[in-house]
């Protein structure tokens, strides 16, 4: 779950701050450490709060995900904190991978010591035949989510996030 503030959070309502408006514009919309809620292996149904969501927009939006009722969203976002940048980095590929969501991005940015981390670092995996493949940048250094329509650059101590459609 997420710390209420600190850097983790401020970098959280800065990501939505940059995509609301534009994410609005293309019919989309994210959650913000919304409830998502699964079945695990027994058929028990258990929750989790990723960072964000992308989904449809919808209003109100919702304020559970249920992977019952709903598609598996189309992407799950998480940012590092302290107490989760292993867990953010590897068993959550899995997981995601097992709720059928089909693009998993984490915004390394949080040290241990919740300092800011530089380099700044996005991993991107996206579901391919069954398994998650972790998603090398381009060659200018992007990492392209059309999904939402946006390009990703990590550059030392900051993420831009360009419009594929207007640059």
């Amino acid at each position: 779950t997420m710390p209420a503030g600190g850097l983790h959070g401020q970098i959280l309502h800065y990501l939505m701050e940059l995509l609301r408006h534009f994410l609005e514009q293309q019919g989309l919309m994210m959650l913000f450490d919304t409830f998502l809620l699964y079945r695990d292996e027994k058929g028990i149904k258990q929750r989790v709060a990723p960072d964000l969501l992308l989904m449809p927009f919808r209003f109100p939006p919702p304020s559970a995900y249920d992977l019952d009722i709903e598609p598996p969203p189309m992407l799950a976002i998480e940012v590092t904190s302290p107490n989760s940048h292993l867990k953010d980095l590897q068993a959550n590929v899995l997981f995601y991978r097992d709720l059928g969501i089909p693009v998993y991005l984490v915004i390394d940015a949080v040290t241990r010591d919740a300092q800011l981390r530089e380099p700044i670092e996005a991993h991107l995996w996206r579901l391919v035949e069954g398994e998650m493949v972790k998603i090398k940048p381009d060659r200018k250094g992007a990492l392209t989510l059309p999904e939402m329509g946006v390009q990703i650059f990590s550059r030392q101590d900051h993420i831009r996030l360009v419009d594929m459609g207007t640059g």
